[in-house]
């Protein structure tokens, strides 16, 4: 299956996110680049515990663990 994009419907989408970033980069307008830098690196870090937790939790439920998930 090929899925093409519309050029008038990537344009509106384009619109509502320029519209949305400019909040987005007032935000982090104030900060330095080393605050931004630690902000960066804090989310990735959650983002990769997020996986790391998911990947533990389904090996749980499918008994790969070694644990049977019971109390």
């Amino acid at each position: 299956m090929l899925v093409a994009v519309r050029p008038e419907a990537l344009e509106r989408f384009g619109a509502v996110w320029r519209e949305l970033s400019t909040d987005w980069v007032a935000v982090f307008a104030e900060d330095t680049e080393a605050e931004l830098a630690f902000l960066l690196r804090h989310m990735n870090r959650t983002v990769e515990l997020g996986h790391r937790q998911v990947a533990r939790l389904a090996a749980m439920g499918s008994g790969e663990s070694g644990e049977s998930g019971e109390s």
